[in-house]
């Protein structure tokens, strides 16, 4: 009787946890980084106490099993660098780390009796009228120079940024949110429940303005590359029109720009060969050489932007004075951590896609999309380092494991 109480106090506290730590996500998403950590704050208890058991019965996917495998190389990796502050380059791992622990916190959540779908329309608002006011903020910011939820001049005034300091962070993150609105608005007739669906076309409306006026052509890239995948459980002759519509599009519109030379007036069409493509092109080559420097544990989980301006010195690579990271999720995989950390980052993707695609709930449109969106998106900008879209990624990675069928031993929910 004793241990059936203790048990059911531990379940409580754990619940209150959980809710505190979605709830602080979602008030927080595109709203404050540092109030972000709430979330991670809230979720390292369950997330722990529920651990065990997954661990014991290898209850984790596969894709779980290469994230930590990467995490171990990456580890492996600082300790092998000339990297100063080793722990503070190993507590930049805590994203991933938290990610695989919180799945097992996330499915007792969603799995428990007494859970209450009311809980999934309290979230779903807040995380929509929190980012539509990040949203109006940062547009507001773009127009009038001052950002006013910020209460401060605006960080960036040829770029709108929402509530962030930089455009390139919040265009990489909100692509992420008008691929989730315009999910839901598709898919109105099952989420009548739990949207307000007013609130729901201002938040993509604003959204899609936010990304658009952040100038991130990556992520527009991204966003419109996730879109035929939404129409997975409508379609295949749709999406795969819309597929090739988009693809005929961007070939087009790339070799237009080629031909044409581009335009300074507007940063989303300027020449393939502006100044801010040729930087990008020389952050691959520096990474290049760097990879080539240490091609087995790379440079260092996180360290090639301390060292790339070096490099470029070095080889005589254009633009030696930027110094960055490598623009790009992949390469900056490969060179930070060599090879042995480049492969299980990979089969990370390719795993939580199928995984993704194999979903057997009505979220499989969504999740397939996020990872096409994460992996085309990640080509021209790195937001697997970046905290404030790894936050975003990570959670949803979570999820997604909590809601992928072959994670919750053939359980399903419709939500």
């Amino acid at each position: 009787m004793e241990l059936k109480v203790r048990s059911n106090f531990f379940s409580k506290v754990n619940t209150k946890l959980i809710f505190l730590s979605l709830l602080s996500y979602c008030l927080s998403a595109f709203t404050s980084n540092a109030a972000l950590n709430l979330s991670h704050i809230f979720i390292l208890i369950p997330a722990v106490y529920y651990s065990y058991n997954t661990f014991k019965y290898s209850n984790y996917s596969k894709s779980s099993y290469f994230l930590i495998v990467y995490c171990i190389i990456a580890i492996i990796s600082i300790y092998d660098s000339d990297i100063k502050d080793r722990w503070d380059a190993i507590g930049a791992l805590r994203y991933y780390v938290i990610a695989v622990l919180s799945i097992p916190a996330f499915r007792y959540y969603f799995r428990r009796k007494d859970f209450n779908k009311k809980e999934i329309k309290l979230f779903i608002s807040v995380i929509l009228i929190s980012t539509t006011a990040a949203n109006l903020s940062g547009l507001i910011g773009y127009f009038t120079e001052f950002n006013p939820l910020r209460f401060a001049p605006t960080t960036d005034k040829t770029r709108s940024t929402g509530m962030y300091s930089l455009a390139i962070t919040y265009g990489y993150g909100i692509q992420f949110f008008c691929l989730f609105s315009f999910y839901l608005i598709l898919n109105s007739n099952l989420y009548s429940k739990y949207v307000n669906f007013l609130i729901l076309k201002l938040g993509f409306i604003s959204s899609l303005a936010g990304l658009y006026f952040s100038f991130s052509r990556g992520a527009i890239l991204g966003f419109v590359s996730g879109i035929p995948f939404l129409f997975l459980n409508k379609s295949k002759k749709i999406m795969h029109l819309i597929f090739y519509l988009i693809t005929t599009a961007i070939i087009v519109l790339m070799i237009g720009l080629f031909m044409t030379g581009g335009t300074k007036e507007n940063r989303l069409f300027q020449s393939v060969w502006s100044e801010s493509n040729l930087i990008r092109i020389s952050q691959y080559k520096a990474a290049w050489e760097g990879f080539k420097e240490s091609p087995f544990i790379g440079l260092g989980f996180s360290n090639f932007s301390n060292k790339s301006a070096k490099i470029k010195i070095k080889h005589g690579i254009e633009f030696p004075n930027f110094k960055g990271h490598a623009h790009n999720n992949f390469i900056e995989a490969l060179v930070s951590t060599g090879i042995l950390g480049f492969i299980p980052y990979l089969l990370f993707h390719f795993f939580w896609f199928l995984e993704s695609y194999k979903n057997n709930t009505v979220l499989q449109p969504f999740l397939t999309g996020f990872v096409v969106t994460l992996s085309v998106s990640g080509l021209f900008q790195n937001t697997f380092t970046d905290s404030e879209n790894i936050f975003l990624i990570m959670i949803v990675y979570s999820l997604s494991q909590v809601l992928a069928s072959d994670t919750t031993r053939n359980s399903k929910v419709m939500l």
